[in-house]
């Protein structure tokens, strides 16, 4: 068994709910340089947890990991910031934004299964190659709201995910001492997913709710997963090696490209990323 805690922080790139600089204006056009806004990303902790089996006679090893992991964002400003602009398609003519927010999370989880092979390669040179099943599930979602003097409007977007496929990487461990190295990890997985997208804007004007946007889809991808970690580590064997004891601490990357979906004029993907501790 091994318990592992982590302390991540996910962002989705390019991801934006407001943005500045733009003259709509007649005439000549001369906009005052702008930004684009996205939430402020947090770090936040989860954990990890695994069971496994060696097989002392033939020197593989199955591995079953588990990862959950929960994070949330989001950010806000005002008018004095410059003419503010909705970062995507809205459902209704330009509104004279006074302030706007926005919201976002996701609830992640990750099941791994492995069948490995140690070999010791040079006396300082450990590497486990693997191969295996990957299975996740996943939901996100995001929410803008923008306000006027007399109006409001909001836009919530939700991202469900399920999936599974094949992964295949190499542990690498240089070893100091028959105890303790330094670890570089890396995997590759593909995963065939169904996604499930949901948009839902509602514009309130004069205490009246109106739904501009209501749209909803399922779709099916296969998308790479790319995971890298980098730390030291320290372990040992028991009970005739059939008990592995560990112990590690590290940095860790996962990345999917183009993995999350919105509706926005038509679909519009972004890499979804995870990192930390």
């Amino acid at each position: 068994k091994r318990q592992e805690f982590i302390h991540w922080s996910a962002r989705l790139d390019d991801l934006t709910y407001a943005q500045t600089g733009i003259d709509i204006s007649e005439g000549n056009h001369q906009p005052q340089k702008g930004t684009l806004y996205h939430v402020d990303w947090k770090w936040s902790s989860g954990f990890k947890g695994a069971i496994g089996w060696n097989f002392v006679d033939s020197g593989w090893n199955i591995d079953l990991k588990y990862t959950w992991f929960y994070t949330h964002a989001r950010d806000e400003i005002f008018k004095d910031k410059a003419p503010i602009f909705p970062g995507f398609a809205i459902g209704t003519d330009s509104l004279a934004i006074k302030n706007c927010s926005a919201k976002w999370n996701i609830h992640y989880q990750i099941g791994d299964l492995r069948f490995n092979r140690s070999y010791l390669i040079h006396k300082s040179l450990k590497l486990t190659p693997f191969i295996g099943l990957k299975g996740m599930h996943q939901k996100q979602e995001y929410k803008a709201i923008f306000n006027t003097t007399t109006s409001t409007y909001q836009a919530r977007f939700n991202h469900s995910l399920k999936g599974i496929g094949m992964s295949s990487g190499l542990d690498t461990a240089w070893q100091f001492t028959e105890n303790f190295s330094l670890y570089g990890d890396f995997a590759l997985g593909g995963l065939f997913l169904e996604h499930g997208i949901k948009r839902k804007d509602v514009f309130t004007t004069d205490s009246i709710p109106q739904t501009p946007v209501n749209a909803e889809s399922k779709i099916h991808s296969i998308k790479p997963n790319f995971e890298l970690g980098l730390g030291f580590r320290a372990e040992g064997y028991i009970a005739h090696k059939r008990l592995h004891l560990l112990c590690q601490a590290g940095w860790e990357s996962q990345l999917w490209p183009h993995q999350t979906v919105f509706i926005d004029n038509g679909y519009t993907s972004y890499d979804l990323n995870l990192h930390g501790l």
